[in-house]
């Protein structure tokens, strides 16, 4: 709303918020030479404005300034620039365009959304009473209220977004809170950075422990030593690779709320409307000419640009690592808030409503009565692991620790040695007696995949036996806590070349300094080198392509469109894997080559 006249349609102008109209009358009203020193709102109509001179002062009192206006436009300005004389230039050459006072761009989006934001974390603070050392449940408790707040910032920021509709409404803001979560510790690492880069081993721990203590269920607290050894590597994750590198750009407050903005005016998502999706679209254009404006204006190299909207790409792997953290978090009995848990299920994720498994029926575990999830009861808490197993109902779990053992037992015998001592080769001629073992402990477990047709029983095991290969030596670490600690780089080294050595066609055997070398490439895809190349070309090619644009005089979106494209094939690809594994399921025969190519990529 216009905060002027009152008419509903208005949004950022000149540093404060205004509909067009009045807009275009502070804009004049500094350009024309007339200036009025008295007021005339007696003499004139009831429903006409106010005079200029109450009309410019309410428009100085909601922040408009006179600063943020752009000079007036003059056909000869060439010839009426007030140009500043180039130290290296002679007395005789003309002035240069290049030392002009250029008028500077408009940036005011950006420089409204600070103090927007600066208000919501105020709000934050005295309605939801947050402190520093609120724990996951208290802070998930305030979820109802940091999506208020939220879409109260979105309308004051954007008000065209007043007319979405109430589903896109709840789908931006499901999609944006998960990375709410990860923007909040991120802005405090930047705004406190001297605080976090000498904070001692232990204090880091101790605000680990603090962030989850309180909130286990009752009897089922972690010790100190456990809650550190649980999350240290989420939280390592976070300080160590999504911080770092954002931190390090020392991005400005204006440049930190593009790309907040950005993250949320997603357009990638698939559960908003087309109407939505365009609104989103514009915003973000706007936003992104902003922020190229606002660093230009202060003479940033090019590549800073780059370098900022890359950050949305960190934030978001940090996401999903928070995901997991979350999972982790249920596995361990952290209470998080039901408002919370159902954000999580519906966004997304993947984390849907039509996945969730029935009701568990107490009297029969062999028959289990499947029903949709909307039938459950409404008193229980939604899970994050979607189990809705029956309390304290644990005999297929109980039993199946032996039945592991057993399976353990039979696959040394079938192979008569330690599984340890084996190469990938000698592990991969186990594959059919792994199917054979694995379908014995799943009739034993679950009786009624006896009735399963052959076909089914086949799809499952293929779907399985990768993940087996994931799960044994997972289990194994475990198991083996306190050697795998300790061991050492030699010893690790060595363990990988035995992994590998003996597996090679004859004639093209690898040295195992070359296995080495091959296998830190595998792991990391790409060698720190290669990535510092990649990440230059990169940067060669942006640059070459926006000189491209600007001397065809294209339209400077046309750029953000160009490499937006991107993103869209990235997802398209991610349709394709899931496209080249239905094939699979489905016998659709695809070359062994392209096979090799697809697994590479894929694990």
């Amino acid at each position: 709303m216009c905060l002027i006249c009152g008419s509903p349609e208005g949004e950022p102008h000149f540093g404060g918020i205004s509909c067009r109209a009045c807009a275009a009358f502070f804009r004049r009203y500094f350009h024309s030479k007339k200036l009025s020193k008295k007021c005339t709102c007696k003499e004139r109509t009831i429903k006409s404005h106010p005079c200029r001179k109450c009309r410019v002062e309410k428009c100085l009192k909601i922040g408009m300034t006179p600063e943020r206006i752009q000079g007036g436009r003059d056909r000869n300005i060439v010839d009426h620039l007030q140009m500043i004389p180039s130290g290296s230039c002679s007395p005789s050459s003309p002035p240069s365009l290049l030392t002009a006072r250029i008028i500077s761009r408009a940036t005011s989006n950006l420089e409204f959304a600070y103090p927007n934001w600066k208000q919501f974390n105020r709000m934050r603070r005295e309605v939801g009473g947050i402190t520093y050392n609120m724990n996951i449940y208290d802070l998930t408790s305030l979820t109802k209220i940091d999506i208020e707040l939220t879409w109260n910032m979105v309308i004051t920021m954007f008000p065209s977004t007043r007319k979405l509709e109430e589903s896109d409404k709840a789908a931006l803001l499901r999609n944006f809170h998960m990375k709410f979560w990860m923007i909040v510790p991120i802005f405090d690492c930047i705004e406190n950075s001297e605080f976090y880069e000498n904070m001692k081993e232990e204090e880091y721990k101790n605000m680990m422990v603090e962030f989850y203590d309180g909130s286990f269920e009752k009897g089922k607290e972690l010790t100190k030593k456990e809650i550190v050894r649980i999350f240290e590597p989420y939280w390592s994750s976070f300080y160590t690779k999504t911080v770092p590198p954002i931190v390090g750009l020392n991005l400005e407050k204006e440049e930190l709320m593009a790309i907040l903005w950005l993250l949320f005016f997603d357009n990638g998502f698939i559960n908003i409307s087309s109407e939505c999706l365009e609104t989103c679209r514009n915003i973000r254009k706007m936003i992104l000419r902003d922020l190229k404006n606002y660093q230009t204006d202060r003479n940033y190299d090019e590549m800073r640009f780059f370098d900022t909207v890359e950050t949305l790409d960190i934030i978001e792997r940090g996401e999903q690592k928070f995901m997991e953290e979350l999972l982790v978090c249920e596995m361990h009995n952290v209470r998080i808030h039901d408002d919370f848990k159902a954000i999580l299920k519906e966004n997304n994720t993947g984390m849907t409503p039509d996945k969730l498994q029935g009701n568990r029926d107490r009297n029969s575990l062999d028959v289990l009565a499947m029903t949709p999830s909307g039938s459950s009861s409404e008193s229980s808490p939604p899970s994050l692991l979607s189990t809705q197993i029956v309390p304290r109902t644990t005999s297929n779990l109980d039993f199946a620790i032996p039945n592991w053992q057993r399976y353990e037992k039979m696959r040394e015998k079938y192979i008569g040695g330690i599984m340890e001592w084996m190469n990938i080769y000698e592990l991969t001629k186990m594959t059919e007696t792994n199917y054979e073992l694995t379908w014995n402990m799943v009739s034993i477990m679950f009786p009624s995949t006896s009735k399963l047709e052959e076909k089914d029983k086949s799809a499952l095991l293929r779907n399985f036996i990768l993940k087996l290969w994931q799960i044994a030596p997972i289990f194994d670490c475990i198991k083996n806590y306190d050697y795998y600690e300790k061991l050492n780089d030699t010893q690790y080294e060595k363990m990988i070349v035995s992994f590998y050595k003996g597996s090679f066609v004859e004639g093209k055997e690898l040295s195992d300094k070359e296995i080495m070398r091959r296998e830190r490439v595998s792991y990391t895809n790409i060698s720190l080198e290669c990535l510092e190349m990649c990440r230059n070309i990169k940067k060669v090619i942006l640059r070459e392509l926006r000189n491209f644009q600007n001397e065809k005089n294209y339209d400077e979106m046309r750029f953000f469109d160009t490499v937006e494209t991107l993103e869209i094939i990235d997802r398209g690809e991610k349709k394709f894997m899931g496209e080249m594994m239905i094939c699979e399921m489905h016998n659709v025969r695809i070359h062994d080559e392209f096979k090799a190519i697809l697994m590479e990529n894929k694990y």
